[in-house]
């Protein structure tokens, strides 16, 4: 009788929580051991205060001597952009002559590009913004000027169907990402081949070009989206190691050009001189 009390009286402290917990504050040589690792493991592990996930903000650079402007949060946002899915952001430029993706960055101003998108064997290029006023300004500026791209003529438009970031990509944008990556501390074997061919695999990107300046190199896209994805496939790659991979300013954000409007000249009107004889002026009158 003895031993069935002993054990219902052990069921009920294991099943209990209250005893659970007190029964366990003592840990064992083992557990201690265990628990020790665990704990080193994690303080190795521990993401610094500026590679938090999802900060995005802490990965854009800041360095001095870059060939681009870098800062530490995305350029010209000071509030999220409102999320409208019927927002007009894509507008189409129509050339005569084909034109890559580079030529296209090289000439939009006026806000941050989510996407540059063009459809092979055509001659147009679908550009989207992340806020609908910036494509809005971008659209009455193109359409008041002799617009070019890459020396020739273009016309631009707003595109038919027209595409609205996600709202995660909003985000990541207003936490500073852009389409535009560095590497910093890159190490002599990473080139511009090695970049690209790292690139390759991921379906819709488009590198328009690597720079390299100090050390660093600049890897400019043609989506805000892809460059997330090739930023986390870069970094996942063991010779990237030690190097810091980060997002740099879009180019495209810069204002728009100020119009300088030419003045006519206007026409003075004629004074009469003071030496004029009274006399001839009653002449005049008299005919």
């Amino acid at each position: 009788m003895q031993l069935v009390l002993t054990y219902s009286v052990l069921q009920e402290v294991i099943q209990t929580p209250e005893l659970s917990v007190a029964s366990s504050a003592v840990p064992s040589p083992r557990r201690k051991r265990a628990r020790a690792a665990s704990s080193a493991k994690d303080q190795d592990e521990k993401p610094m205060d500026n590679e938090k996930p999802g900060n995005v903000a802490g990965n854009v650079a800041e360095g001095v001597g870059a060939p681009f402007p870098l800062k530490a949060k995305g350029p010209g946002l000071t509030i999220l952009p409102h999320y409208d899915p019927n927002a007009k952001c894509t507008v189409v430029i129509k050339s005569s002559n084909t034109m890559t993706h580079a030529d296209v960055a090289a000439v939009v101003r006026g806000g941050i590009v989510v996407q540059i998108f063009i459809r092979p064997g055509t001659n147009s290029a679908q550009v989207t913004f992340l806020d609908s006023e910036q494509a809005n300004a971008f659209l009455k500026y193109a359409q008041s000027i002799p617009f070019h791209v890459a020396g020739c003529l273009v016309t631009v438009r707003w595109s038919n169907s027209s595409w609205v970031a996600p709202v995660y990509v909003r985000r990541q944008a207003f936490e500073g990402a852009t389409r535009n990556l560095f590497i910093n501390n890159v190490q002599s074997h990473i080139t511009e081949a090695v970049i690209r061919e790292n690139l390759l695999h991921i379906e819709g990107l488009a590198v328009l070009h690597v720079l390299f300046s100090g050390g660093t190199a600049y890897v400019s896209t043609n989506s805000i989206k892809y460059a997330l994805v090739a930023r986390t496939c870069l970094t996942s790659r063991a010779m990237y190691k030690h190097m810091k991979i980060g997002f740099y300013d879009d180019e495209c954000a810069a204002p728009l050009p100020i119009r300088v409007q030419a003045q006519l000249p206007q026409p003075q009107a004629q004074r009469m001189s003071y030496f004029q004889n009274r006399y001839e002026v009653l002449a005049q009158q008299k005919l």
